[in-house]
Parts: structure tokens; C-alpha cells; sequence
């Protein structure tokens, strides 16, 4: 799946050139031959990932936003054979109650970018310390192994049940390999340097629990009025 790669083959970023063809084909690298496809790309431009993010994204808004606006065209037909429509028009405040979940989904793509950033750069110091310090291809890599690890996080959104499992695995998948192809490093150090902030978020996540858990059983109930 990882082996040696293919002379005939080429291997290249994302371009939106050619966005569907391009995705389909950075999707099967990414599937198949993560290691190689990784360090074929690996010193390029950070455009074409970046680029990839968004389609990703997109994809997201094409899907959901048809679902939103069917569901605002029956809200305003249930309010307009209300028995109070007649009674007062909708404030501004109450339309950008409407509109602001579908500014949301526009902008996702926005902040799908934005969030990727953010992730490489907390990343980032576990894959130079996991590596080594000096020894590893810099933050561009690791930005660009956390811009195509949006491929799984987003496909498990839309799986029933096991989405969250599919999007571990497959962020942690395309990490491990990500890290050996585009920083060289060996397997053994590519695997720490993912499961090593996984294991941290998950200790993070359970303290928060146990905390609110804590804060709400110590909360005293006030008797009502009377």
C-alpha cells in the first residue's frame, strides 16, 4: 500500500486547475499511497493543500446548504398560513436569527482554512519533538499533512455512528504516514508524534468532563417560589 513508488506515476498537490479530477486524484494517493504521495510533494507550494481544504469544505456547503434553504422555504410558509401573519412582520433581529446559520455554512470553507492552520501549529511542536529537533522538514509539512487529514474528518461527519471512529483513523492514518513521507521520520517516531496529542486530547477531554460533572453535582437547588 506504501511501497515502492511507481516510475509511471505522478504525484502531485491539489489543483483547482483541475478540481474534480485533481480531488479524485489526491483522494486515491491519499488512500492507497499516503507515504509516497508525501514525499513526492513534499518542499511544494502550500497553496495547492490550502486549496484542498477548501474544496473539502465546499463540498460540505454543497451539500448542506440546499437541505438549509428547503428547510427556511417551510418556516416562512408555516408562518405565512399562521393565523397570526397578518399580525406583525418579522423584525430585523428575528431575520438575522434566520439568516445567520446560513451565513455559517457559506463560510465554512473560511473556517475549515482557518482551523487547519490553527491545528498545524498546535501540532507542530509534538511532530519537531518526535522527530527531533532540526531534523525534520519544518511547519509547511506538517501544515500540509494537517490540510489533507480534512478528507477523513469530513467524511466521517456524514457516517452514522462510526463517523467519529472513521475520522480518528483516518486522521491518524494519513499522520503516520504524512509524518514518515514528509519528514522522514521513522515509524516508530511518525506514530508518537500523532497518538501523542490524541492520547492528551482524550486525557484533556475527560478532565473537562469530570470537572463539569464535578461543578453541577455541587451546584445547590434553590427551592422555587411558595
Amino acid at each position: 500500500m506504501t511501497g515502492a513508488r511507481d516510475p509511471a506515476r505522478i504525484f502531485a498537490d491539489y489543483d483547482i486547475r483541475s478540481p474534480l479530477r485533481s480531488f479524485l486524484r489526491v483522494t486515491r494517493d491519499l488512500i492507497l499511497e499516503p507515504q509516497t504521495f508525501f514525499r513526492a510533494v513534499r518542499g511544494g507550494s502550500l497553496w495547492g493543500p490550502t486549496q484542498f481544504v477548501f474544496a473539502t469544505y465546499s463540498l460540505v456547503t454543497l451539500i448542506v446548504t440546499p437541505l438549509f434553504l428547503l428547510g427556511l422555504v417551510l418556516v416562512f410558509s408555516r408562518l405565512a398560513s399562521s393565523p397570526q401573519a397578518n399580525a406583525a412582520a418579522p423584525s430585523g433581529l428575528e431575520l438575522v436569527g434566520l439568516a445567520a446559520p446560513f451565513l455559517a455554512v457559506l463560510l465554512t470553507p473560511f473556517f475549515g482554512v482557518l482551523g487547519t492552520f490553527v491545528g498545524a501549529l498546535v501540532w507542530h511542536p509534538f511532530v519537531a519533538i518526535s522527530v527531533g529537533v532540526g531534523r525534520g522538514a519544518g511547519f509547511r509539512e506538517t501544515y500540509r499533512i494537517a490540510a489533507y487529514q480534512s478528507l477523513p474528518y469530513i467524511a466521517g461527519n456524514f457516517i452514522p455512528l462510526l463517523g467519529f471512529l472513521f475520522s480518528v483513523g483516518g486522521i491518524s492514518y494519513l499522520g503516520v504516514f504524512g509524518v514518515k513521507g514528509a519528514h522522514r521520520a521513522s515509524t516508530t517516531r511518525a506514530i508518537i508524534s500523532v497518538f501523542v496529542p490524541l492520547l492528551l486530547t482524550f486525557l484533556l477531554f475527560v478532565g473537562a468532563l469530570i470537572v463539569t460533572v464535578m461543578i453541577m453535582s455541587n451546584t445547590p437547588n434553590y427551592p422555587g417560589p411558595g
